[in-house]
């Protein structure tokens, strides 16, 4: 995997690893660019970063933001919850 500016390595591993494949380089800079822009809703913020709804298409990918960082830190799987202990109560 090449680098690319604001996309952390675990980030595109677990895109591949959740999502079925990875992004393209012009697709993850939208992506970020669609964060930084304040196109894409913030869905919470917490120590661990920043969760954001991202639209790839017609696919809404949840992905945390790590302003510390200026990067990507994880693309979340489908269907999990915002909240932590929503898998534990289910």
């Amino acid at each position: 995997m090449n680098y690319l500016p604001g996309v952390c390595h675990h980030a595109r591993m677990r895109m591949a690893q959740r999502h079925g494949r990875d992004l393209t380089r012009l697709e993850w800079l939208g992506l970020v660019s669609d964060i930084l822009e304040g196109r894409a809703p913030l869905l919470r913020s917490g120590s661990a970063g920043e969760t954001y709804a991202v639209q790839l298409g017609a696919v809404t990918l949840r992905v945390v933001w790590r302003p510390d960082w200026g990067a990507v830190a994880t693309v979340l799987p489908e269907g999990s919850s915002l909240n932590p202990r929503a898998r534990l109560n289910a």
